[in-house]
């Protein structure tokens, strides 16, 4: 989302439990022009955006600081979470199907805020990290 490109690597670690769940994971990822970034989620640790009252809404980079708002919503689950939420929230929705119905049948197939080839990518990089962690859904196996 800062950089707007495909990272050019991708090196992540990770702790599953007995059901091979990842509990924790810390990715790091490599773009052009010795930029980098580096993710880390956690199910078993307190981490600074799992505190209501912490804000972490802008990330510096070498091209300048890239604000994301962190408004209140009912759209998210967890406190001061991004990611999905910018694709809920530019639907204005509080029942998602209707919402994504209506917009359909007008004629939009996509969020404006985060394009399908953003959430394509995501989905590739997720992919990529659960490779690398060992995580298999059961849909993986057929």
């Amino acid at each position: 989302m800062i950089y707007k490109e495909k990272p050019q690597k991708i090196a992540a670690v990770g702790h599953l439990n007995e059901d091979g769940v990842d509990l924790s994971m810390t990715c790091s990822l490599q773009y052009s022009n010795n930029r980098t970034a580096t993710v880390t989620t956690s199910g078993i640790a307190e981490l600074p955006c799992s505190k209501f009252h912490v804000r972490s809404n802008e990330n510096e980079t070498g091209d300048g600081v890239v604000e994301f708002p962190q408004e209140e919503s009912d759209v998210s689950y967890y406190p001061n979470s991004m990611g999905l939420r910018y694709e809920a929230t530019d639907w204005k929705m509080y029942k998602i199907f209707i919402i994504i119905e209506i917009a359909l049948k007008n004629g939009s197939t996509e969020s404006s805020v985060m394009p399908l080839k953003d959430s394509e990518l995501l989905a590739e990089m997720m992919d990529e990290i659960r490779r690398q962690l060992g995580v298999v859904y059961p849909e993986d196996l057929d």
